[in-house]
């Protein structure tokens, strides 16, 4: 399925992350712990992580719920919840789900919109506005959906007890077996891909679009800041040193930065660590193809602007190449964070 990926990773990061003390303060932003059991209200935005999940009690807030295993008995306002195996019983405000085995029961109460991404969904209950639903496996059973519901499926299963008010949209490819029940007015089949031609010209334009942006943020910076990549470029380390340097930077900010964002002491230094990363991340094929154009074009171009244009232009092009540009930004995250922690030298 093409999102397992997505919460595969999410799981893992806060899994690690999740082996701090448990926190069980009514006025904590943050729990966590291998067990963790919510049997009180919480007044405010929260972040719950840990293996197994329970929560019984009212949530007044955004909450943030990262788990193995998930179950939430309680009503809360807005929630995004990724694990392994999640239960939903209570009632929410608005979701956003991600995980492997994802079931509402019929004592759900989606009181807007939910979006949910996973493996293998089961859908119960009430949901008085929209669903999207993408999914190897979608059943549908004693369900009330007020408003549409879109499913990108393998395989889905549509129960006759099951009333849809809106619209169901689902994709052809999908094996389908739907109550007959349902107005077949209200039901859309759309084409898994869209035509060639269009596909073509929207691919064209995606890569138009990120190669503007990219020059573009290199562009404000280079102004703002001229001698950045100047001095970013100016360190001597050998090749082979700065991609170790790259590798280990690239591993372990990620893991201290969770360890302290879910620890009661080095929360907000977690969470700057980690948007740092991210930025990093973001910018790596402009440092690199300033890298390049340092190296190979200043002696043909005399303009450094210049020259780190054409290397961020020649960089950013190469990673939209099949296969081999996956390859060739990793390569620049990792030399990316081997040149930025280069910079940092220890002195006597």
């Amino acid at each position: 399925m093409k999102y397992k990926s997505l919460f595969i990773i999410i799981g893992l990061l806060f899994f690690i992350g999740a082996i701090g003390v448990k926190a069980e303060d009514i006025n904590s932003k943050i729990i966590n712990g291998n067990n963790v059991l919510v049997d009180y209200d919480i007044n405010g935005s929260v972040l719950i992580s840990g293996f197994n999940i329970n929560i019984n009690n009212k949530i007044d807030g955004v909450a943030f719920i990262l788990g193995d295993k998930i179950d939430l008995n309680s009503n809360m306002s807005y929630a995004l919840i990724s694990g392994q195996d999640i239960t939903v019983n209570g009632k929410i405000t608005d979701a956003f789900i991600i995980g492997n085995n994802i079931i509402l029961n019929e004592s759900s109460n989606i009181e807007r919109d939910i979006i949910i991404y996973g493996n293998n969904v089961e859908i119960s209950g009430l949901i008085n506005r929209n669903v999207k639903i993408v999914s190897d496996n979608v059943k549908i059973d004693s369900v009330q959906i007020a408003g549409d519901i879109t499913i990108d499926s393998k395989n889905i299963e549509i129960t006759d007890n099951s009333a849809i008010m809106g619209k169901l949209s689902y994709n052809k490819s999908a094996k389908v077996h739907i109550s007959e029940n349902l107005n077949n007015e209200n039901i859309i089949i759309y084409e898994d891909n869209k035509s060639n031609k269009e596909t073509i010209f929207n691919y064209i334009k995606n890569i138009l679009t990120k190669i503007l942006n990219t020059l573009l943020l290199f562009i404000i910076s280079y102004l703002l800041v001229p001698k950045l990549y100047s001095r970013l470029l100016k360190g001597k380390d050998k090749t082979t040193s700065i991609l170790v340097k790259g590798i280990l930077g690239a591993i372990l900010i990620p893991l201290v930065s969770i360890l302290l964002l879910l620890s009661s002491i080095g929360t907000i230094v977690g969470i700057i660590s980690l948007i740092l990363y991210l930025i990093i991340i973001y910018i790596s094929p402009i440092i690199i193809g300033c890298y390049i154009g340092n190296k190979y074009l200043n002696k043909y171009i005399k303009k450094e602007n210049i020259t780190y244009l054409i290397g961020i232009l020649i960089i950013k092009l190469s990673t939209f190449i099949p296969i081999i540009g996956v390859w060739i930004l990793l390569l620049a995250i990792i030399y990316t964070f081997g040149i930025i922690i280069s910079q940092f030298k220890i002195k006597r």
